[in-house]
This record gives structure tokens, C-alpha cells and sequence, in this order.
């Protein structure tokens, strides 16, 4: 029988050949944690790059929503990104029907000024003779007032003449051409106020207000006289639309509603 040898050197050995199983065991486990702790960190970073990628993505960006979704279709940003791509397709849709429909209303006015850009009506004519009625007419001994307009030279001028006040009906109007005078005739006794719609290039469907039909391109601009007038028979009153000094009236501003 074989005795177990005691003596301090084969303890010492002994003690040594322990503590390295001991060193060992401790490295496995600590390799074991490190690679554990390293298969999580690496699936956390996945999951972060998955969505700093994602929030990279302009939100314009349908070529790299669609690549997202490619690439990562696990992905919990997948269907938000699909709906980001449909977003931004109908975005794209709208803006594009949008300049179509203003290159269509470009072609269209530019259509309108090489027409009617230079347009004018016979000085003295009715363009609202459906919707107001004919000017009343008298010879030259029957009683009647006149209103009579002179037009500014660089613009046409619609006059519109309502008995009392702007909410009056008409009485009577006249188209007069720049730098041209043109008469409305009117039965005396009645106070009147006098309304005027300046431009250039008649267009004859252009549509006004209250069912109107009728008016300029550019440089339209709306006057009225400040105040009413009586007028009785055989008195004219005049107007003469330039800068003059000393003039017997000043224009008051109007508005489009005001005047038809």
C-alpha cells in the first residue's frame, strides 16, 4: 500500500496545482458573463441602429423609407415608415396637381392678354345693357339732365350712375375710351351718385360681381363722387377724370361690391 506523501514540498505542489483549477474556473466564468454581456450589447445596438437610422431619414425621403423597409423589415419603425412613404407620395401628388393647375391658369391669362390685352369697346356703348337695361334716350327738346365724363388718357373708364346712393338702381352707364368724353342721359328731378371702374383690355366674360359679366385685365381701379347730386332738367354735370387744379370734384375710393 502506497502512502500519501506528506512532506512540505508535495503540499506546496499540491496548494498550487488547487489554486490553479480555482484561476481557471473563475476565467471560464468570466468569459462566459463577457460573452453573454457581449450578445446583449450587440443585439442593443442593432435595435439602436435600426432606429438612428431610421430617424435619419428625411421625411420627404420615399427612396429611403423603401430602402428601411428593405433592409429591415423586423424593424418596429416598418410600418410607420410605410405610412411615411404613402404620406409623402400624396404630398408629391398634391404640389404636382397644384403647378399643373397653375401652369394651366398662366397659359390661360396669357391666352387672355394676347387677345384682350389691347382690347376696347366703341366709346359711348352699354357693356351692361342685359344686366342694368338701355340708357334712356331723349331728342334734343324733350327735358332731361346729362352727366358727362372725360377719361384720365392712359385708362378706359366704365361710368355707373344709381339713383340716390350706391344702393340705388342703376339709372344709366357708358363705357368712355381714354382720353375720350361720352354722355349718359338722365330724367331730371332726381338726385343721383356717380360710380367709376377704370382699366385696360376688355374682357367680355370676365366675371364681376352680383352676376355681372364684363371687365378689365389690369389696372383696375374703382372711384365713386363722394357725395350725391340733384339734377334737374337741362342741367349737365361734368367730370373730368385728370389731375387738374382747382377741379370741381375729388374722387372718393370704391370697391368692386360697392359699384355693381
Amino acid at each position: 500500500m502506497l502512502k500519501e506523501d506528506l512532506s512540505p514540498h508535495a503540499l506546496s505542489i499540491r496548494s498550487l496545482f488547487k489554486k490553479a483549477q480555482l484561476i481557471n474556473l473563475r476565467v471560464l466564468r468570466t468569459a462566459g458573463v463577457a460573452l453573454c454581456t457581449l450578445s446583449i450589447l450587440t443585439l442593443t445596438s442593432c435595435d439602436k441602429n435600426h432606429t438612428a437610422e431610421y430617424e435619419r431619414i428625411d421625411r420627404s425621403d420615399i427612396e429611403g423609407y423603401e430602402a428601411f423597409v428593405r433592409e429591415y423589415p423586423s424593424s418596429i419603425h416598418v410600418s410607420d415608415a410605410q405610412e411615411r412613404i404613402q404620406v409623402a407620395k400624396e404630398e408629391i401628388r398634391i404640389r404636382e396637381e397644384e403647378e399643373r393647375r397653375q401652369r394651366e391658369e398662366e397659359a390661360q391669362r396669357e391666352q387672355l392678354y394676347s387677345t384682350y390685352g389691347s382690347n376696347s369697346l366703341h366709346n359711348g356703348s352699354q357693356p351692361y345693357e342685359s344686366f342694368y337695361g338701355k340708357n334712356h334716350r331723349y331728342s334734343s327738346d324733350e327735358p332731361h339732365a346729362e352727366v358727362r365724363v372725360k377719361a384720365a388718357h392712359n385708362s378706359d373708364v366704365i361710368v355707373i350712375i344709381r339713383y340716390n346712393n350706391q344702393n340705388g338702381r342703376v339709372a344709366g352707364h357708358t363705357y368712355v375710351r381714354a382720353g375720350q368724353t361720352a354722355t349718359i342721359q338722365l330724367p331730371g328731378g332726381h338726385r343721383y351718385q356717380t360710380f367709376f371702374y377704370y382699366g385696360r383690355g376688355w374682357y367680355p366674360d370676365k366675371p364681376m360681381k352680383n352676376g355681372v359679366k364684363g371687365g378689365f385685365l389690369e389696372g383696375e381701379a374703382y372711384s365713386k363722387d363722394g357725395s350725391t347730386a340733384l339734377l334737374q332738367d337741362n342741367e349737365i354735370l361734368s367730370f373730368k377724370l385728370t389731375p387738374v387744379l382747382d377741379g370741381n370734384f375729388s374722387t372718393s375710393q370704391s370697391n368692386e361690391s360697392e359699384i355693381f
